[in-house]
């Protein structure tokens, strides 16, 4: 693991050692040296040594047998990375540290070598006042080029206005037509998954991807297996990265309106989604002209608003070549929008770089928001893959800016960051409720 350093433990500088090392010091000897007899017109005439003090030589004085630029002092070479240490000592920042010698000292290129040392401070490095995550560009996906070919699956709930089946729901959709399929569910394992899978694919066909995230239902070897049986591709979002598979994030925030407004209106839950789902499945959609049943079935059926049905679907092959075009438009419109409004900024990373994680959970408030520093082990588009072997979002990560020297070789352990499933683990509070004083008057129904 990682050595903690918290202090630096520097005895106080006396005068007595300030002159021996003044008297030791060959460039202050040859600055009193100059002061005596003056310095040279040109800067070419001058010692090496002295050029980086010859722009402030009119400032250059000795004062009881130190040498003085001004009111400050000019300290010998030997005690300026102690210096730098005294001034640094609590951990103030850069800027802070720099204030703080310069009331006193002077010496060349010295905000850069107090750059250099709150760089290379553990203590600072570990902290999570020198880290800020920042969004990366958006990166669209590739629009499919067949109905059902692209799907994603996510899970929804606890909701406790669902009905008597139960309280989840997993959510199935096609990223090509929209097509939305639903199922509630008393239990979200595996076994639910799998057999919720199998009647969608036995309805409307096997997929060639299907797109989830982290949660122990969809990362199990059962799935494993049943996902290889049907010659299913497996892609799996990084950790805590929802908008990786933002359609279905999008028709969960839909459903969740739905059963809002079917709990305002006395409609059973269930009910009321098949109805806003028939609804969906045959309104055209705004950006593609198509609904999503005529991308998927090939034609549109009758409605009420249109019993007859006069469209066939002679031209949906067209339609769907126009409907991406206007896909494609609509994304980079939106990727523009998305990039202006939260600044993104591109990112560098390679393979064996050190960086450090946000950790998406719950933290005390002396509780560090970052992981210990780890390699960077693999490089994909906005992703990278950390020598743990969990995948993440590079708007999760930042780079660590501290010494590596003390990094330990290997992974780096992140146990507090509880990424077993796909959701988020609160911490819970162990205070127990109690009703107000004037809820006594009032009798409480549960």
């Amino acid at each position: 693991m990682f050595e903690p350093i918290l202090w630096v433990d520097l005895a106080s500088l006396m005068k007595k050692e300030w002159v021996e090392e003044t008297e030791k010091d060959q460039t202050l000897q040859l600055i009193k040296d100059r002061i005596i007899k003056g310095w040279s017109d040109k800067v070419k005439d001058v010692e090496e040594t002295l050029r980086s003090y010859w722009n402030v030589r009119l400032e250059l004085h000795v004062f009881n047998e130190l040498v003085m630029r001004g009111e400050r002092i000019v300290p010998p070479c030997k005690l300026w990375s102690k210096l730098v240490e005294l001034a640094h000592e609590g951990h103030l920042g850069r800027s802070l540290t720099k204030n703080k010698l310069r009331a006193t000292y002077w010496f060349p290129q010295m905000d850069s070598e107090v750059e250099k040392v709150v760089r290379d401070c553990w203590a600072c490095a570990m902290s999570d006042k020198s880290h800020s995550t920042r969004k990366v560009p958006l990166s669209p996906v590739n629009i499919p080029v067949k109905p059902w070919d692209k799907l994603g699956l996510d899970i929804l709930g606890p909701i406790s206005h669902l009905g008597n089946k139960g309280q989840y729901m997993f959510v199935l959709v096609d990223y090509h037509s929209h097509w939305t399929m639903f199922k509630i569910v008393s239990q979200i394992t595996t076994a639910d998954a799998i057999k919720f899978l199998t009647e969608a694919f036995m309805r409307e066909g096997i997929p060639s991807t299907l797109v989830t995230d982290n949660g122990v239902q969809f990362t199990s070897d059962n799935m494993k297996e049943f996902l290889k049986k049907w010659g299913v591709h497996h892609f799996r979002t990084a950790l805590y990265n929802p908008k990786a598979n933002g359609l279905v994030e999008r028709m969960n925030r839909v459903m969740k309106e739905c059963i809002q407004r079917a709990r305002v209106s006395g409609m059973q839950s269930e009910v009321a989604l098949n109805q806003m789902l028939w609804s969906y499945h045959t309104t055209p959609n705004t950006v593609t002209g198509l609904s999503p049943l005529q991308s998927l079935k090939g034609s549109q059926p009758g409605t009420k608003l249109n019993p007859n049905c006069l469209s066939g679907g002679e031209h949906v092959c067209e339609q769907r070549d126009v409907s991406a075009e206007c896909f494609r438009k609509k994304q980079e419109k939106y990727v523009k929008w998305y990039n202006n409004k939260f600044g993104t900024k591109n990112k560098s990373w390679y393979v064996g770089q050190w960086v450090k994680v946000r950790l998406p959970r719950c933290t005390q408030g002396s509780d560090s928001k970052f992981s210990e520093p780890i390699k960077i082990k693999e490089v994909h588009r906005n992703v990278v893959r950390l020598q743990e072997g969990k995948v993440w979002s590079m708007d999760h990560i930042v780079p660590h800016r501290g010494r590596v020297d003390r990094c330990e070789t290997g992974a780096a352990v992140m146990d507090n960051a509880e990424h077993s499933s796909g959701t988020l683990r609160r911490r819970e509070s162990s205070r127990t409720w109690k009703a107000p004083q004037w809820h006594k008057d009032f009798v409480l129904l549960s």
